[in-house]
């Protein structure tokens, strides 16, 4: 049993609302009601409800539509009669007031930001129009319907505060921008839009929202600003850094989301120079697919996990994958902050407000942040932290070059195993006797997976079936078959796919063309010769595919790739690139 009043007054029963009959009954369950667990005299209800005919109200009307509450509530004990008048006992939150003003009450009593967003939202969601909204058109019931509508209004702006605490700062500029319409005055509230648009970088639009308010007062009421939004005023006209968002509040998460490390063959290099990296560093381990970048990068991860007290975040950003879909930053952000220790319904909307709450989160903490397979700058962008105690490590097999750029990312590109290092890698998985019985074949294996790891990794898990004499033939007769594993991660032909899926025409052209083209490395001049384009086109063309990985530059100048990415852009040449123009590119320049 449950009587609303935030609204058109009713009667919730079992979930189900009832509606109440007439309108001095809806007064007087609402009197009765705002006065819940206390003795209500018989005066005061009737002033309440009748007002002015008051002195024509019979005692038995009282009692009569009193009888026809209880019969609404469900229970004669609902409301009893006590001297001097009468009582509704619903307990202690039968009413939607009283568990406004508790949520309300709670939310300000919070030191957490997130807490207390999520008791004033909860609390203002009990709010379906003008309080008490059938009886509120004069007297003692207008005066109440006033003071609940100020309390979800000074709740309204406590909220407001708090979500500017979490870094919801462009989120709550259209929310701002309606409540500083409907009042023109209120520098308070003009002085909150005024900080979320400039948090949220748009600072001249902070200026301008000031202006307005400072013509309005002056215009109207023939005053200035007071003091309070005039110094905000010039905090943002110097930038002061006192106005950026105030960290969070309260115990956060410890997030420990690595996956299972793998063992890895070599990398010796690669890790020293992950381990002499200054805390603070974003990190691009870039390289061709299948080159082992996850696997080093969750070992190094794993190996290094003491110094980053503050915990550990991963995140697949798929952007190179089967599904073909990469993780918006949206998406990934919404991840990441759960493993802080946010849920979903204080999380805010919109991508600004996401990267702002996350960096606030992680300011003043030491936290190490991999973001792998990712698809290109803009994806990875948002989620870096920006602090100096955290530390990112990104995978990609796109070169993030704008990231180097612009973020001062530090480069580290894995290159294929030596063929010391794949033999090596076969022994840890087929066992060093079985390895050395058959060093011939060993060998042929070795050339043949060209010193990629997913490539061995493959030809290991055949091996298991077959002898390694077996499993060379078969490399031999038809590599890219062989190196088909029982799914899509596992399947070299699918792999190098995502990476040829991403390039323009003109890229996947060329890199078709390079498969058929006999010279073990090209340059540009062969590019433009091979792709009929100009020198220019050529140097755009080789710059994309290098950033892809499906080209390197061994030699300054001179541009190559793997022998199995070589096979693959054969097979594609042969499906898709016309008799002449094969035999075009087979031509030696």
């Amino acid at each position: 049993m449950y009587v609303r009043l935030l609204g058109p007054i009713d009667v919730t029963l079992d979930g189900v609302p009832e509606p109440v009959r007439g309108p001095r009954r809806k007064a007087l369950l609402a009197v009765l009601a705002l006065y819940c667990g206390q003795i209500v005299g018989v005066d005061r209800l009737v002033d309440a409800v009748w007002g002015d005919d008051a002195s024509r109200i019979a005692s038995n009307t009282l009692q009569s539509h009193i009888s026809y509450l209880r019969r609404l509530l469900g229970s004669r004990t609902a409301i009893f009669a006590r001297t001097p008048g009468y009582v509704l006992d619903l307990g202690p939150e039968g009413t939607d007031v009283q568990l406004a003003e508790r949520l309300i009450r709670q939310g300000r009593e919070a030191t957490d930001p997130a807490v207390r967003v999520s008791r004033l939202e909860a609390a203002l969601a009990l709010w379906r129009g003008r309080p008490l909204a059938d009886v509120a058109s004069s007297g003692w019931l207008a005066e109440q319907a006033d003071r609940l509508a100020e309390l979800r209004s000074q709740a309204t702006r406590t909220l407001v505060d708090a979500r500017l605490a979490l870094g919801e700062d462009l989120a709550l500029v259209p929310e701002l921008v309606h409540m500083a319409e409907d009042h023109p005055f209120d520098e308070q509230i003009h002085g909150r839009l005024m900080l979320a648009l400039y948090r949220g970088g748009r600072r001249s639009e902070a200026i301008a929202a000031y202006d307005r308010l400072r013509r309005a007062l002056a215009d109207e009421l023939g005053i200035d600003p007071g003091q309070p939004v005039r110094d905000l005023y010039a905090g943002i006209v110097r930038q002061d850094p006192a106005l950026a968002v105030p960290p969070v509040a309260g115990p956060a998460a410890v997030p420990t989301q690595l996956p299972t490390a793998v063992p890895i063959v070599g990398r010796a290099a690669e890790l020293s120079t992950l381990d002499s990296l200054p805390p603070g560093t974003v990190c691009v381990l870039a390289g061709t697919a299948g080159v082992g970048k996850t696997a080093l990068a969750v070992h190094w991860a794993h190996r290094v996990a003491n110094r980053f007290v503050d915990g550990r975040l991963y995140v697949n950003l798929h952007g190179y994958d089967a599904s073909g879909s990469p993780t918006s930053p949206v998406e990934a952000l919404r991840g990441l902050l759960g493993a802080l220790g946010i849920s979903t319904a204080r999380m805010p909307v919109g991508l600004p407000a996401l990267t702002g709450l996350y960096r606030s989160l992680l300011t003043g903490r030491r936290v190490l942040v991999v973001l792998d397979n990712a698809r290109d700058d803009e994806q990875v962008r948002p989620l870096l932290p920006g602090t100096p105690g955290c530390q990112v490590l990104i995978t990609s097999r796109n070169q993030l070059t704008g990231l180097v750029a612009a973020e001062n990312a530090h480069p580290l590109t894995l290159d294929l195993l030596t063929p010391a290092e794949s033999r090596e890698l076969l022994g840890r998985r087929l066992g060093a006797t079985r390895v050395a019985a058959e060093p011939e074949a060993v060998e042929a294996i070795v050339n043949r997976c060209a010193g990629l790891p997913l490539a061995l990794a493959v030809t290991a898990a055949s091996a298991t079936r077959a002898t390694l004499a077996t499993t060379a033939a078969a490399l031999e007769a038809s590599t890219l078959d062989t190196l088909c594993g029982d799914e899509p991660a596992t399947d070299l032909r699918e792999v190098f796919a995502w990476s040829y899926r991403t390039l323009s025409a003109a890229a996947a052209r060329l890199f078709r063309l390079v498969g058929r083209h006999p010279e073990p490395d090209i340059d540009v001049s062969a590019v433009t010769s091979l792709a009929g384009v100009s020198g220019r086109r050529g140097h755009t063309l080789v710059a994309e595919l290098t950033r892809a990985h499906l080209l390197d530059e061994r030699l300054p100048g001179r541009y190559s790739c793997h022998a199995l990415l070589r096979a693959y852009a054969n097979e594609l040449a042969e499906a898709h690139e016309t008799e002449r123009a094969r035999q075009r590119a087979a031509v030696p320049w």
